[in-house]
């Protein structure tokens, strides 16, 4: 009877919980499509008046910019191409819009300078549509708590490329016109909205399907994270259209030639492109910049069998790096070619293969971990994290790798148990195919050197287990990447200017230069990098708020934590040796780009991206655990779910900017 009880009591525990988070979530969902959707949806460019070459100089405070235009059509929203000349400034930009003859003000804007992004549109929209008119409008920007060096600018055309207004900058008639654009509502409200709806229903599935195996099935930590990744990844998968994630465009080339290799079809032509089926050239859709556009592109263009097979050569993007990076995407493009499917279906197989083995990989990582398991869920959750799992990009394999070796490598030390041989040499494949990767990440394999000599039954067997995985390592990492870094130090002008880039000769004659370059680039970049490292997506044009970038970073600092009468398995060395892998994988992230990617006169290093410290980002977690502070109660299935609400929030945030967006 007591048991009976026990259980009802229970059953309607849960039932509160879920009627209640129902309720949050339902309201939010009607507040985001209420404010979001409805009122912001099928926007349009209706004029756009260049991206600017010039500058009109530092818009400091007393200063005014003011650029007159004519409402052909009713109007939204303006937009502005506005430059921080590389830098974070204090004060505040005011941007209003005027109707000049009447006085009326339809848009009075103030933006912290903080939140502005370098050569970026940022979009205003207005208070209430600007219905057409013949009347002189005013778009009027000026400054607060800004000087001379800390101030913003916004570009301009440097010549009149709109007759029906002019550029005054105090007053003084400036040739040309500023860099805007003028945003009215196009026919595509009905599709985004019933988009959402479908978006939302299939996340309320998986809030539902996460609270069920976590808080009434107690699934294992493994087992819930499978199937909660899946199910975001497969959201993500359809969320980020093709091309909006990095270089991804360069992947699937890579891919795709590898694809070729595999169906005894070539490596490249003897012009040196690449064969691709006709359907694949003529239907290939890929933008850097998504849009509502582009998922109606998407469906226009899905087609589950393809109509012409026939190969036809196209020019090459191909990737130099180490093969079996792509294998599992050049998988999913021959599956696809084989079964005579479409191009969608194609790129999708593509994707869809690449996250699989991110997938089994962590999951054997959350498995074999003996502690901190909570540490890799939460960080194989981070929103940059899926989306590079979802790509066809090889992070999704270097960081697979990165998490499983890691997992294998705390087991194979701190497990109380002997390790099998299958453990070892599995330990020992991982590694071996992490190590030439990315060459900065070498450093993550030096977790061998936490495993005690016991573990091998002798320091003699240590030695040579030691011995077999450098050799075989370095000879797939000169195998795989030797000439490509030889022929990349080779390039003497960088990704950005026709600058030559920093030197090898720098850094050896320059100590404390390159230091002090390392310490600029730390203070000028480190928020970018945090923000990267969780919520800066796709070209960067998909940006999380701080406040979810902030849930994720509190989650992890509580992942961290262990429990009261959980044992403390990290040693002072062991943690040391744990230290000086992070921070050698940081500083190879950081020289490499200044030897490939940073004109020698820049005061910090250019092109290192938070995401590219993914694969470390568990061991600082580890790193954190510590005997001062400890929990009394396990609080895992709480940080599980939490992470999970936090997705959908992250979701449906990349929905709301794609939604915004415009091409």
């Amino acid at each position: 009877m007591r048991i009976i009880l026990f259980k009802v009591k229970k059953n309607k525990k849960h039932i509160l919980v879920v009627s209640l988070l129902l309720i949050v979530y339902l309201a939010t969902i009607a507040f985001i499509l209420h404010n979001d959707i409805l009122n912001r949806s099928g926007d349009v460019v209706l004029l756009e008046n260049g991206t600017g070459d010039v500058p009109v100089g530092e818009i400091v405070e007393n200063d005014e910019v003011v650029q007159t235009f004519v409402a052909n059509e009713d109007i939204k929203a303006i937009s502005l191409n506005l430059a921080t000349y590389a830098r974070v400034n204090t004060g505040v930009l005011k941007v209003k819009v005027i109707n000049e003859n009447t006085g009326e003000q339809f848009l009075d804007a103030v933006t912290n300078l903080e939140e502005l992004e370098d050569n970026t549109f940022r979009t205003y929209y207005l208070n209430k549509v600007l219905e057409k008119t013949n009347d002189t409008l005013k778009i009027i920007l000026t400054t607060e708590g800004t000087y001379q060096g800390n101030a913003p600018t916004v570009w301009s055309t440097g010549e009149d490329s709109y007759p029906e207004g002019e550029l005054t900058v105090n007053g003084a008639v400036k040739t040309g016109d500023l860099a805007f654009k003028l945003i009215g509502n196009s026919n595509d409200s009905e599709f985004i909205t019933y988009f959402y709806i479908v978006l939302a229903v299939f996340i309320l599935a998986l809030l539902l399907s996460a609270y069920y195996i976590i808080f009434i099935r107690r699934s294992k930590i493994e087992k819930v994270y499978i199937t909660t990744a899946m199910l975001i990844g497969t959201l993500y998968m359809i969320l980020l259209q093709p091309g909006t994630i990095p270089d991804e465009s360069r992947h699937i080339d890579t891919a795709y030639t590898y694809s070729n290799v595999i169906m005894l079809k070539g490596f490249k032509t003897d012009n040196g492109g690449i064969l691709k089926r006709k359907d694949d050239v003529t239907n290939w859709y890929l933008v850097t910049k998504p849009s509502m556009d582009t998922f109606k592109e998407l469906f226009a263009h899905m087609k589950l069998i393809a109509e012409n097979t026939e190969l036809v050569e196209v020019s090459n993007n191909f990737i130099k790096t180490a093969p079996y990076l792509y294998l599992p995407s050049s998988l999913g493009i021959t599956l696809a070619r084989i079964l005579r499917l479409g191009t969608v279906p194609l790129f999708y197989l593509g994707r869809l293969f690449n996250f699989m083995f991110f997938i089994f990989m962590t999951y054997i990582a959350i498995k074999k971990i003996p502690f901190g398991k909570i540490i890799l869920f939460v960080v194989s959750l981070y929103p940059i994290t899926m989306q590079q799992a979802v790509s066809f990009s090889y992070d999704a394999v270097i960081n697979g790798l990165a998490f499983c070796f890691i997992g294998y490598c705390l087991n194979v030390a701190y497990c109380e148990k002997m390790p099998t041989k299958k453990d070892l040499v599995m330990l020992c494949l991982v590694g071996v195919f992490l190590a030439p990767a990315k060459y900065i990440y070498v450093g993550i394999c030096l977790l061998l050197l936490l495993i005690p000599k016991e573990k091998f039954q002798s320091r003699k067997n240590k030695a040579i287990y030691l011995a077999v995985f450098a050799i075989s390592a370095v000879a797939l990492f000169l195998a795989s990447n030797l000439l490509n870094i030889i022929n990349r130090l080779a390039v003497q002008v960088s990704g950005i200017e026709d600058i030559p880039p920093y030197s090898f000769d720098y850094i050896l004659k320059n100590p404390l230069g390159t230091l002090k370059l390392i310490v600029n680039t730390i203070c000028v970049k480190g928020d970018f990098y945090i923000a990267g490292a969780i919520g800066l997506l796709g070209w960067f044009n998909i940006t999380l708020p701080w406040v979810i970038i902030l849930g994720y970073i509190i989650l992890f600092i509580f992942s961290c934590w262990r429990m009261k009468d959980e044992r403390q398995y990290i040693s002072t060395s062991s943690k040391l040796l744990i230290t000086f892998v992070i921070i050698s994988v940081f500083i190879l992230a950081l020289l490499s780009m200044m030897l490939i990617w940073t004109p020698n006169t820049y005061p910090y290093i250019e092109g290192v991206q938070g995401r590219y410290f993914i694969p470390i980002i568990p061991l600082v977690g580890l790193l954190c655990r510590n005997s001062s502070i400890v929990l009394n109660k396990n609080i895992d299935r709480l940080i599980m779910f939490s992470c999970i609400i936090l997705q959908t929030y992250s979701m449906l945030n990349i929905f709301t900017i794609i939604s915004h967006l415009i091409i």
